[in-house]
């Protein structure tokens, strides 16, 4: 089934390539140094949320839903906005723990990002930025952030304390000295993450409209 997106050559997600299948479709040739494609066929990395996830749009199979929707938002002339969970991401605290919030115990917290330990840099950032490039969306629904944000104690936010002058060892409770001041550096912590996020999407689409929930 093909992946529809405005602007780039369709991928066409199939089961399984074989090199029997490869024989059998006439039509496909292998591009040559420096060709674009006219179509790339893929085997689908994860073929139960491509192929039980797809949508019908004038009776043909697609797996890219944003586009269908931005395509039904054009058509009956009004804004499209993209929800994007900023927070709650289970798979990508498993691919890269290190950008997990920590307990005190260095435990993680469950499914729960640490906007200090490079996450908004190196994966939220660019992901964002894909979206607006292959969607240009009027808008966008940050959800799943604000309520996340508990005391950090991975090491990125404890060398933040240590060179605000919190000192070496950071309070462990509500009884020890400088806890207001850790509790107010996680606030800060997201609140430069915001203020950051809006500012790059304004940046690039001064128009696009930015919700977060809660963060007020």
């Amino acid at each position: 089934q093909p992946c529809r997106v405005s602007g780039v050559p369709p991928y066409v997600y199939v089961q399984r390539i074989q090199p029997a299948s490869l024989a059998a479709w006439k039509n496909l040739r292998a591009t040559s140094s420096g060709e674009a494609p006219d179509v790339i066929v893929r085997q689908a990395p994860t073929p139960q949320s491509v192929f039980r996830g797809s949508v019908r749009p004038d009776g043909m199979a697609s797996c890219d839903v944003l586009q269908v929707w931005v395509d039904a938002a054009r058509a009956l002339g009004v804004p499209f906005s993209a929800y994007y969970n900023l927070g709650r991401d289970g798979v990508i605290m498993q691919r890269r723990p290190e950008w997990n919030r920590r307990k005190v115990d260095g435990s993680p917290w469950e499914r729960a990002l640490c906007y200090h330990s490079g996450v908004a840099e190196q994966y939220l950032w660019p992901m964002i930025d894909e979206i607006m490039e292959r969607y240009r969306p009027d808008g966008f629904w940050f959800d799943g952030s604000c309520f996340t944000v508990s005391q950090c104690y991975c090491a990125k936010c404890l060398e933040r304390f240590r060179r605000e002058g919190g000192g070496s060892n950071p309070p462990r409770s509500a009884a020890a000295p400088g806890w207001a001041a850790y509790k107010e550096m996680q606030r800060a912590i997201y609140r430069e993450f915001v203020a950051a996020t809006a500012a790059r999407i304004k940046r690039r689409d001064p128009a696009c409209l930015v919700a977060v929930n809660w963060a007020y």
